[in-house]
């Protein structure tokens, strides 16, 4: 009995919980723990690590190759430069004795001469920052001795991306002062008429000499090539730029050494050679260029580019390497290299500058590519940590959806899910309980969620048409097998049903046959895949919609959207974007991505020009009448220009008043002239009518520029076509110019140092050296003459800066700036002047405002008196403000001054209308007026004049004892040049030695 009630009690609920959580809980960790073992174990960690320092090893190489092509194939290939120069000194020679060089000045200075042509040309084929040839035979105890000095010629260019026909880009640092002025480069601060080493006190700037001319005698019978030598980094001068050269000895057929010639180049202009920047993301890489010795991994450092360089080294002269390479060339920096306690590694790759046989390859120099070890293998650490916390999340994620599921799923659930999937009324499901306690729950939930979603699926497409938004959606449940679609109520409005229903599930051939209609419509498919329709709507106003759909799992998703306002507004953006609105021409952008594309291809472009139009007048009509005025006047331009619209021609307005045209796919150049002239013609024949002018003239400047005979380059066509319409608008406005290259070379930098001389004269970027003014009587100073120092990038001289600022009609500005500039000068340093007059440089037709002379008044009062204003030549005098300057002069009780008189404007009458306090000669006239007894004349007739005039003569350019000792006969009150003194940025006193010179010529 027992047993038979026992057996009649109800099954006991067991819960899925239990049946489930447990062993699927097992499964993921050994899952987990196997995936992560096959990861860690199977290599794929230390491939990346691998990985990162292959492509490291590949960038250096890439580096390396670049940097040994250039140093070999360009920067020194001497090519036949050192038998020209050889030849060039043997000729000067004419049969003396190589040795006579370092004793005899003239003789080296006629040497150098002969083979300076020679030299410049190296300098420029190369590219290099400098050029140089030390001449002389010194012995071996001369080698060794305390200081050597040989004659040479060392010249310089800091720049040489950019080459000047008139050299003004070169600079002298090594040269006899005679071939200085013969050569026209103006000298280095750090100047020397010759080569002075200090062999035991700075090996370092001697090896580049001693090297290779040792070299040379101690491997007599070696070739020229097998004794070159590049030099560790050096100071030419003591407060010079660090430099390396490379240089050759100089031998004639017999095997006499006659010197050593060679190049520079500036560690400054190698380091912008390593581009540290691809090594690693984020610039955390850089290159260190360095010489080691064999078979050792200590390297000593040469340059280095980048902040880690900089942050990780410093000034540590000497960088060692690990013993054993961590993976092929990349070794680990020793920690004692390095200022902070990361781990960096190096990635070494010699250069092979030298032959086996070479005296020197013992210096073995190499590129390092250095990268710490967080940035070049961070990705490996970061996927090892992101593997780890991704298993972690993954099992706890899974744990949670074990549960979850467990909860929620069991085999009746499979019965429960078919019925319910038969069920296709909007209407709330009516399920039978089933008797397991967890899927009775579940059959309840699901009939409260059947009626819940009912009740929000009315209410949510009630919310959707209150908001505007127009959706449908549907899903195709089983693609193969036909069956019904359920559709929204939108849907099927989209596709021409009207229902009353939130939803409604219609049949799949149906549904193919409305959606086969849709596709009609269709105007384009997106990069995501979504379809747009254009078509009509119901009222006949058009329409886009977008559908969406994607495959999941054997069933169809779709949404259809009415993406109209969006696609409305998105046409008018783009309209915008690239119209100007305006003129509803092509904006700057539009322009430019047009001429992308045209030049694709270069055959539809054939022969083409760029017109680039300033319209002439705007300001004007915008200051006069109004901005309105303005605005119809740009527009009568851009409707000139849409009347040549169609076929080969683009039209844009850039800005302002600036429209480009370019006509291409021409055949020849005349046939194109034809087309510009018709637009010239039409511009000029248009008029726009102002209120009190009917008849005003459409006015353009414009600039032409021609494909592909200026460039091919669409960018270069542009500036060139800028800079030839600058040429019309400083010229004859209204007028259309073709671009010419021989102008452009000449005269470019004038349209593009705008900016420059703006930044120069905002933030006051020149200095004034000062230059004494000494007396024939006693070698007193008189004075000292201000002289202006640029510090622009690019605008390097004051004659360079005259000329911007005359063609920007801004030379008061530069008037004004030299006044309140020299005067704060001296203020600063007043007790090193100790008086003494300062001569300062005023433009002839330039002149300060009231204003201005009275704020010059308040503030250097006491200093006013001791100024001689030197007149200036560079302009013809303006008689009023020569006036205006003379009667502040008087009233300042200060002096004038005629500047390089015999040069330029100044004449005799000049002499009489003024009335100066003195006369400077130029010095066209004092060089080498000893030897020159025209000019010995014609300097008596002057000083004769003066002196009756009771005017004080002072020679400028004054460089050799001979030169004073004749003007000093010759009665000349004043003498000034480099003789004398140089310019300096401190006033200095004369040397004793020029004293006694002026001193010993009375007596002759």
């Amino acid at each position: 009995m027992t047993q038979s009630v026992t057996r009649q009690k109800a099954p006991r609920r067991i819960t899925v919980m239990r049946k489930m959580l447990l062993p699927i809980i097992l499964v993921m960790v050994v899952q987990a723990v196997i995936f992560y073992s096959v990861i860690l174990l199977g290599g794929t960690l230390t491939q990346l690590d691998q990985n990162s320092f292959d492509i490291l090893n590949e960038r250096v190489i890439n580096r390396k190759n670049y940097l040994q092509n250039d140093m070999i194939q360009r920067w020194s290939n001497l090519r036949s430069s050192p038998d020209t120069i050889t030849a060039s000194v043997k000729q000067a020679l004419g049969g003396r004795s190589a040795d006579e060089l370092m004793g005899d000045l003239d003789l080296s200075t006629d040497v150098l001469r002969a083979l300076s042509p020679e030299l410049l040309y190296l300098l420029r084929l190369n590219a290099v920052t400098g050029a140089f040839v030390v001449l002389g035979q010194p012995t071996t105890a001369q080698l060794e001795a305390e200081t050597l000095s040989l004659p040479g010629l060392y010249v310089r260019d800091l720049d040489p991306s950019t080459n000047n026909a008139n050299n003004s880009d070169l600079l002298l640092e090594r040269c006899p002062i005679a071939l200085s002025k013969e050569l026209g480069i103006s000298t280095d601060t750090r100047w020397s008429p010759q080569f002075t080493f200090s062999p035991q006190q700075d090996p370092d700037s001697f090896a580049f000499f001693k090297n290779p001319y040792t070299a040379a005698i101690n491997y007599a019978d070696a070739d020229d090539d097998e004794l070159c030598y590049w030099s560790r980094p050096f100071y030419l001068s003591q407060d010079d730029i660090p430099v390396i050269t490379y240089s050759i000895p100089l031998r004639d057929e017999s095997g006499t050494l006659l010197g050593v010639m060679g190049i520079e180049l500036s560690c400054d202009y190698l380091t912008r050679q390593l581009n540290y920047s691809e090594l690693a993301a984020e610039n955390q890489g850089g290159y260190l260029l360095a010489v080691g010795q064999s078979e050792s991994n200590r390297f000593d450092k040469v340059l280095m580019s980048g902040p880690t360089c900089l942050q990780q080294f410093g000034s540590r002269s000497q960088i060692d390497l690990a013993a054993a390479p961590i993976s092929g060339n990349s070794y680990q920096i020793d920690a004692g290299s390095l200022q902070t306690g990361d781990k960096v590694f190096g990635c070494v790759q010699y250069l092979h500058l030298y032959d086996r046989n070479s005296p020197f390859e013992q210096d073995q120099w190499a590129l390092i590519g250095v990268v710490p070890k967080t940035a070049l293998l961070g990705f490996s650490s970061k996927l090892h940590a992101t593997l780890l916390i991704s298993l972690v999340l993954s099992l706890g994620i899974g744990v949670v959806g074990v549960w979850a599921v467990a909860r929620k799923f069991s085999q009746p659930m499979v019965r429960l899910s078919g019925k319910v999937r038969q069920s296709t009324s909007p209407a709330a499901l009516s399920l039978e309980s089933i008797g397991i306690a967890e899927i009775d729950d579940l059959i309840r939930s699901i009939q409260q969620l059947s009626q819940n979603v009912a009740e929000s699926s009315a209410k949510l497409a009630a919310i959707i048409n209150l908001s505007g938004v127009s959706v449908g959606a549907f899903e195709r449940a089983d693609v193969q097998q036909g069956g019904q679609v359920f559709c929204s109520d939108q849907m099927l409005r989209f596709l021409g049903i009207d229902i009353s229903e939130p939803y409604r599930y219609i049949d799949a051939d149906d549904f193919d046959a409305l959606m086969t209609q849709l596709q009609t419509d269709l105007e384009k498919t997106e990069e995501d895949g979504s379809c747009i329709y254009h078509r009509k709507d119901g009222s006949g106003h058009e329409q886009w919609l977008r559908l969406k759909a994607v495959d999941d799992g054997g069933r169809i998703l779709g949404v259809l959207i009415d993406v109209t306002q969006e696609i409305v507004e998105k046409n008018k953006i783009e309209y915008e974007r690239d119209y100007d609105l305006l003129t509803n021409l092509l904006n700057r952008r539009a322009f430019h991505t047009t001429l992308q594309q045209l030049s694709q291809d270069p055959e539809k472009l054939q022969v083409a020009a760029l017109i680039m139009l300033d319209l002439d007048n705007l300001k004007y009509i915008n200051d006069t009448y109004g901005h309105d005025q303005g605005d119809g006047y740009i527009r009568c331009m851009a409707e000139i220009l849409r009347g040549h619209s169609g076929d080969g021609i683009v039209t844009a307005r850039m800005s302002g008043d600036e429209f480009y045209v370019f006509l291409y796919g021409f055949a020849s150049k005349d046939a194109l002239r034809v087309s510009i002239s018709c637009i010239q013609n039409d511009i000029r024949q248009a008029v726009f009518p102002l209120p009190d002018n009917p008849e005003f003239k459409v006015r353009a400047s414009a600039g032409v520029a021609w494909y592909p005979d200026d460039s091919r380059d669409l960018e270069m066509l542009i500036k060139y076509a800028d800079f030839a319409m600058y040429q019309v608008k400083n010229t004859i406005k209204g007028e259309f110019r073709e671009f010419d290259i021989v102008s452009y070379n000449r005269d470019s930098y004038l349209l593009h140092a705008k900016e420059e001389l703006n930044l120069l004269l905002e933030n006051q970027l020149v200095s004034y050296h000062f230059q004494p003014i000494v007396s024939t009587a006693d070698g007193s100073v008189l004075g000292y003459e201000a002289l202006m120092r640029s510090h622009s990038k690019t605008l390097h001289t004051p004659q360079e800066i005259l000329t911007i600022a005359r063609s920007q009609s801004k030379l008061h500005l530069v008037e004004q700036m030299t006044w309140f500039g020299v005067l704060a000068s001296v203020r600063r340093r007043q007790e090193d002047f100790s008086g003494c007059r300062i001569f300062l440089n005023s433009i002839p037709n330039q002149a300060l405002t009231t204003a201005e002379m009275q704020r010059l008044q308040a503030l250097y009062s006491d200093l006013l008196p001791n100024i001689v204003l030197e007149l200036t030549e560079e302009d013809k005098l303006d008689q009023e403000l020569t006036r205006q300057k003379q009667q502040f002069i008087q009233q300042q009780n200060a002096q004038l001054a005629i500047d390089d008189f015999g040069n330029g404007y100044n004449s005799e009458s000049l002499l009489l209308d003024l009335t100066p306090d003195y006369v400077k000669i130029d010095m066209s006239i004092i060089h080498n007026i000893d030897r020159d007894y025209s000019r010995q004349h014609l300097l008596q007739s002057l000083v004769d004049f003066c002196h009756k005039q009771n005017i004080r003569v002072i020679a400028e350019g004054v460089e050799t004892r001979q030169e004073v000792c004749t003007l000093v006969s010759q009665g000349v009150d004043y003498l000034q040049g480099f003789y004398l003194g140089r310019p300096t940025s401190l006033p200095q006193p004369v040397s004793a030695e020029a004293v006694t010179a002026i001193k010993s010529c009375h007596q002759l």
